[in-house]
């Protein structure tokens, strides 16, 4: 990255790369406008390489600071452009970047404070993550991205094809997880609309299919736990493109709606707040895309009808690879360029048929995995509308609209004091998660009341048909 207009404005010192056709000197910004950005980038380059006995100790550190260090102003903050760690006035000066000294008459001048009030110092407005696009323009953004971790190389793929094959036999399903792979690296900075869940018992290589691609993505992917996920600073993942979360286990614990809504939040979120602790809040474009893992079927919870998880059991006990093949024949080819290989195979996938705003596809695991979450109340519920005779007692059975009172009394048959507006409340949500309708009040013997529609519910209501249901019902002593 290069440093833009340098000038000291203590020492009016300001380079000129050349004479103009005119024979005058140049300054460096009429210099960078005429000539190019490649022009001034050479210049600059050449600049920090020179003798000292052309280059004096602080123009050389001026130099520096204008290639390593920026000011963002929304953020009132340092960032190193390598990095996007932002330091306060103090920490920049006094800490990180104290050792820029010039001495001058047995004095010792801080560079950087200088460099802060000096009216060409680095500046850009905000701080962005957008892959593929320029590192810097200067007065508008630092651009937190910094090139993917391989370099594309044709090569063998055998050993991930092969372990993709064996422990996901649907060629259908695989050809889908290849091209989900595949998209974001041939669109590069691409959110997609999916994720992948995978699950399954320890030893079936479901880390080990994601190792290539970390790779792949350098920097710009990282391993994550379930705390790092729960954690209100969020900076270790957020400037990513590629995640993954490793052995999550939500269960029906109380961690379990708070890990899901923030997974839900990065699958869904076009933009993300980069949280650090000791740092100040910033927003960029989201583009992370993740794949989560876990030896458990009750690993993650899903919502009702969630349409962006692509759940897959990788391998089971019935298909272990022996660890041998791993040691001698997967892990080897990883770490002797499997990266590289895999990166060039991607990039000439087939896409066609991919959509990648659409939703994941749907599989048998699916529901195996959302129901291992579902607490007590949420699989009454699901058997309410599955098949409600088997949760409703004798004489409720066949009715298709139901007061909260009369589900309260269903759900907790043999006791009735906990048949409480709370629960009445909480038992409302669940349906309606589900996908229960529930109408407004309507007078049923002059008093307002509001119904569930718990039979036809693809059928269009309406305040008479109710009313009806509810005579029928009556006629049968079931309301």
């Amino acid at each position: 990255m290069w440093g833009g207009q340098c000038r000291s404005s203590l020492h009016g010192w300001r380079p000129s790369p050349a004479a103009n056709t005119e024979g005058a000197d140049w300054g460096f910004d009429d210099f960078r406008v005429t000539l190019g950005d490649a022009a001034a980038r050479a210049y600059l380059d050449s600049a920090l390489d020179a003798p000292l006995l052309e280059l004096s100790e602080f123009k050389r550190l001026f130099l520096k600071l204008q290639s390593e260090v920026v000011v963002v102003r929304s953020l009132g903050r340092i960032a190193e452009q390598d990095t996007g760690t932002l330091m306060t006035r103090g920490t920049f000066c006094e800490v990180n970047f104290a050792d820029y000294v010039y001495k001058m008459d047995d004095k010792q001048i801080n560079v950087p404070k200088i460099w802060l009030t000096d009216s060409t110092r680095m500046e850009v407005e905000e701080l962005r993550y957008e892959p593929g696009e320029e590192p810097m323009v200067p007065s508008k953004f630092l651009n937190l991205w910094r090139g993917m971790g391989l370099e594309p190389e044709a090569g063998d793929v055998s050993p991930w094809l092969e372990l993709l094959e064996r422990q996901v036999p649907d060629e259908a399903l695989r050809r889908w997880i290849v091209q989900w792979f595949a998209y974001p690296l041939q669109n590069l900075g691409v959110k997609l609309n999916t994720y992948l869940h995978l699950y399954g018992p320890p030893g079936t290589g479901k880390g080990a299919v994601t190792a290539p691609l970390l790779r792949v993505y350098g920097r710009n992917g990282t391993i994550i736990g379930k705390d790092q996920i729960g954690s209100t600073f969020n900076s270790v993942y957020a400037l990513r493109q590629f995640v993954l979360i490793d052995e999550i286990h939500g269960g029906t614990g109380p961690d379990a709606a708070a890990i899901s809504n923030r997974i839900k939040m990065l699958a869904t979120s076009e933009t993300i707040m980069v949280n650090k602790k000791g740092e100040p809040e910033y927003e960029v474009d989201n583009h992370v895309n993740f794949v989560t893992n876990s030896n458990y079927s009750d690993s993650i919870k899903l919502d009702e009808g969630d349409r962006r998880a692509c759940v897959v059991q990788f391998g089971n006990r019935d298909s272990m690879i022996a660890k041998e093949w791993f040691r001698d024949v997967y892990w080897p080819w990883v770490e002797g360029g499997g990266g590289s290989s895999l990166y060039q195979h991607l990039l000439g996938v087939d896409l066609a048929g991919f959509d990648p705003k659409g939703w994941a596809p749907m599989t048998k695991w699916k529901e195996m995995v959302t129901d291992a979450t579902r607490d007590a109340m949420e699989k009454w519920v699901r058997d309410l509308w599955d098949n409600p005779e088997s949760v409703l007692p004798p004489i409720l059975q066949g009715c298709k609209v139901l007061t909260p009172e009369q589900l309260g009394m269903a759900y907790y048959p043999e006791d009735s004091h906990k048949n409480t507006p709370g629960l009445r409340n909480q038992l409302g949500n669940r349906m309606a998660d589900i996908g229960f309708k529930r109408t407004e009040l309507i007078k049923v013997d002059g008093k307002p009341k509001r119904f569930w529609i718990i039979g036809d519910r693809d059928k269009q209501w309406t305040n008479d048909d109710v009313r009806a249901a509810v005579t029928s019902s009556r006629a049968g002593t079931k309301f």
